[in-house]
């Protein structure tokens, strides 16, 4: 059995249990700068679940 269920952030260390629900992404950047993606690849697989949405998103992220 899985102790979380999918379709969740794990934004920890914070306050609370850190674990947002949202959409799961390949790559997940939220309040960074200065951002270098090389040679990456996301494969998701044929029977990909509905919470798994976009390979990159990004929130508050600058000189990607």
């Amino acid at each position: 059995m899985v102790e979380w269920p999918g379709g969740r952030q794990d934004i920890r260390p914070c306050p609370g249990d850190g674990l947002l629900e949202h959409p799961t992404a390949g790559f997940f950047l939220k309040n960074a700068g200065d951002v270098v993606l090389r040679d990456c690849q996301v494969t998701w697989g044929q029977n990909r679940p509905d919470y798994f949405r976009y390979a990159l998103e990004q929130q508050d992220v600058r000189d990607l």
